[in-house]
């Protein structure tokens, strides 16, 4: 067995570890030029014909996509979205056909679809699965997000300690968290969370009266919490797909977040993506406010 088949066999062990109960592993056959869309990261929607296996994936369950003409060549992907359809038509409305066959018309889609399927295309449904990209034999910096509830989590794990010393009464706040049933977005490494993320909706009647700069009443996706320790593997990228796809689906007018003037490399990283910096919090440490940053989404 050479390096490469090592660092495979431990990303797989890895991967094993983490998924228990948040979700269900299916395996599918795919041709060369499918896997190779997937690793490219051009493709993100998977469709097939609804059968029994097809129907019992859900969305969070994990899909193992082998590539059937060349061994040990496979994309592990999470599933995020499942719709499914009448037809190709109703499909193909719906998707763009580039997000499923990369480069190719939506003729060049139902003439594959016609040649795979053949009679079963008119007499059963479609179903396309929208995944995030994991990981696969090629790559070796897998980034496996799971949500899980706050409820699960110990507040003493050390991944914390640096959040309690600059916030204070971030303890009992997280207890709260814990008790009022959120989840939160985490990677972990060993049984230690290494990265967090936990979002809130807020509604029009929230107050925002220690803020220096009033905010108009509006829907708003908060970022309670958000730290990446766990370096190298573009969490923080990953984490901001999560943050917008929960802002378009609940149909926010802005995002927002607080933090210190000290998490530099997060005020810069939400700069680069269309963050602003808008009013100062009264909330001191450090002889300094609370810096306040939102994104407008509508």
């Amino acid at each position: 067995m050479n390096i490469k088949d090592n660092i495979v066999d431990s990303i797989k062990d890895e991967f094993e570890k983490n998924d228990t109960i948040h979700g269900k592993r299916y395996t599918y056959n795919i041709i060369n030029d499918v896997y190779n869309w997937m690793t490219s990261k051009n493709k993100d929607v998977e469709v097939r014909i609804l059968k029994e296996k097809s129907e019992m994936i859900n969305v969070n369950d994990y899909i193992t996509f082998n590539n059937q003409d060349k061994e040990n060549e496979y994309v592990v992907v999470k599933v995020i979205n499942k719709v499914i359809v009448d037809n190709l038509d109703e499909l193909l409305s719906i998707y763009d056909v580039n997000r499923i066959m990369p480069g190719h018309t939506k003729e060049d889609l139902i003439d594959l679809m016609n040649k795979i399927y053949g009679n079963e295309l008119t007499r059963k449904k479609i179903v396309a699965f929208e995944f995030e990209y994991l990981y696969s034999d090629m790559k070796n910096n897998k980034v496996l997000i799971e949500e899980i509830n706050v409820s699960d989590i110990d507040i003493n794990d050390e991944f914390f300690d640096s959040l309690k010393k600059d916030y204070d009464g971030f303890e009992n706040w997280f207890k709260k968290k814990q008790n009022d049933g959120y989840k939160a977005y985490v990677t972990t490494n060993d049984n230690k969370i290494t990265s967090f993320l936990m979002l809130k909706i807020e509604d029009e009647n929230e107050l925002y009266d220690d803020f220096s700069k009033p905010m108009r009443k509006c829907k708003r996706l908060k970022i309670c919490t958000l730290k990446v320790s766990d370096n190298g593997k573009k969490i923080g990228d990953e984490f901001l797909k999560i943050i917008l796809r929960k802002a378009q689906e609940n149909n926010v007018y802005e995002i927002y977040v607080t933090l210190f003037r000290k998490y530099q490399s997060l005020i810069e990283f939400l700069k680069e993506n269309n963050f602003e910096f808008y009013c100062y919090k009264n909330t001191y440490k450090f002889d300094i406010k609370e810096e306040v940053y939102i994104r407008k989404i509508n």
